[in-house]
């Protein structure tokens, strides 16, 4: 690669037979820098980003600590922090008539392109309502604090282009350290934890996940995410969600190490022995391959000690309301892999002393409610309502394209709404020679954080206003 000089140079777009280099996999690439608010160069993020297929996505970064990481699905990379960048703010993508790259502006805010073809030394001013601009090499992208050059190859090139590649990254972080505390815990770090197991050396995809780029912060909220959908153990379901669909490439094994730690966190802020005796249950359960119940046992005990050194009081609520969605998560799958025990409730042999949601309801719709939300998540009812299989299609119809759940969604919505909220102040209130903090561990459910993107669902209560009157 070279780059043009900026003066006097040749203006000529440089076109491709057939698009794309034929010995290469690479047909262009974007070298950048980020700079942070101080604008000291010793604290810029240079970055490089192989462009490997036709359309290429920048948009707003997820955090400081993870600058080349995309907020939403979609974006190939992320390119800043800055709220001027917006989630998705430009695309560049191959033409096929003309054989050249074209850039356009998908955000709200401006896009600065220098040296693009028809605009030699110039700078043009790219909003998103303008056509897009053909680049040329040495083209130069400015958005907010991220400033990107765009390089070709100079030759002559031919042959197809390589649709499975995807655009890569590599960052260079400068003062940028470990994620203290998250969520999310790194692979090697857990695998660096394993290799002490005795008489069972690291298997090959553990030593895969040490690759920093194996496991990114967005596949560990993904993750999390069908985890409090689906449940603890469900991996193939998990990876097979089309909200989910960044971990198709992830094996069992690694959804299952990753989510062990997710749980030991959880047993390590519980302060109910019921919720702690739950959530081991679950670290106890067979690991995916060749362990031994021994090996299972000292591996539960390692990950109880690393999450027990990582603990913040001010994320306990939020771990806490995860125990919770485990723990009935766990049930419902323990209920509907026991049809036996299903099919006693159905014939009345254990009668249930609760008063239905609606006026229609009945045991048909108690059954299905259990394997609707076995199959479709929790908290899913426009996909009970939509699965023609179960009886809410026929009694209510289908629900809104509105109201199903999107997990990858930017917005953040309260999950348990005003109802926790109520719940919360009446524990107060009414509770007599308890302090707020005792009571705040038996029932404290507070608004969903800015990680948990959950949306909260309509009630079965509210299918009875779309089920006409007999």
């Amino acid at each position: 690669f070279t780059l043009a000089p900026w003066e006097d140079r040749d203006s000529k777009t440089y076109q491709f037979q057939s698009a794309i280099p034929k010995n290469t996999y690479v047909a262009a690439k974007i070298v950048g820098r980020i700079f942070t608010q101080d604008s000291n160069s010793d604290d810029a993020i240079e970055f490089t980003i192989l462009i490997r297929k036709p359309l290429v996505a920048l948009g707003r970064s997820l955090d400081d600590e993870y600058p080349t990481e995309s907020q939403v699905d979609g974006v190939d990379v992320g390119i800043g922090t800055s709220n001027k960048v917006s989630r998705k703010h430009v695309e560049i993508e191959y033409d096929d008539a003309s054989g050249t790259w074209m850039v356009r502006c998908a955000g709200k805010n401006d896009l600065v392109v220098y040296g693009a073809v028809g605009y030699p030394s110039s700078a043009v001013l790219l909003t998103k309502k303008d056509d897009a601009l053909m680049l040329q090499n040495g083209s130069m992208l400015l958005v907010a604090d991220c400033l990107m050059v765009f390089l070709e190859p100079v030759a002559s090139f031919g042959g197809p282009l390589h649709e499975k590649s995807v655009a890569q990254t590599s960052a260079k972080r400068a003062r940028l350290g470990p994620s203290a505390g998250s969520d999310f815990v790194g692979a090697s770090h857990l695998a660096s934890a394993r290799s002490d197991l005795p008489g069972h050396p690291m298997p090959e995809w553990m030593l895969q996940m040490e690759n920093p780029k194996s496991w990114t912060k967005t596949d560990g909220l993904t993750l999390r995410k069908g985890l409090l959908k689906f449940g603890f153990g469900r991996w193939d379901r998990i990876i097979d969600d089309p909200s989910c669909s960044r971990l198709a490439d992830k094996l069992p094994q690694e959804l299952a190490a990753i989510s062990r730690r997710i749980v030991a966190k959880c047993i390590a802020y519980s302060k109910s022995p019921v919720e702690k005796r739950a959530l081991q249950q679950l670290l106890d359960l067979p690991f995916p391959g060749d362990w031994s119940e021994e090996q299972v046992e000292m591996l539960a005990e390692l990950e109880r000690a690393e999450a027990e050194k990582d603990v913040k009081p001010s994320d306990r609520r939020k771990y806490v309301r995860w125990t919770r969605k485990f723990r009935l998560l766990k049930r419902l799958c323990d209920v509907v892999e026991a049809r036996k025990y299903v099919l006693k409730v159905l014939n009345g042999e254990i009668t249930i002393s609760l008063e239905p949601p609606a006026p229609w309801w009945d045991a048909r719709c108690d059954a299905d409610l259990l394997q609707g939300t076995y199959e479709h998540g929790m908290n899913n009812f426009a996909g009970l309502r939509a699965d023609k299989r179960l009886i809410f299609n026929s009694l209510c119809g289908t629900a809104d394209q509105t109201n199903e759940m999107d997990l990858g969604s930017d917005e953040d919505d309260d999950e348990d709404g005003d109802e926790e909220k109520s719940k919360s102040k009446k524990s107060k209130v009414g509770a007599s020679g308890k302090n707020a903090d005792d009571e705040d561990d038996e029932d404290d459910v507070d608004e969903e954080d800015d990680e948990d993107g959950e949306n909260e669902k309509e009630s079965p209560q509210k299918m009875e206003a779309d089920v006409p009157k007999k």
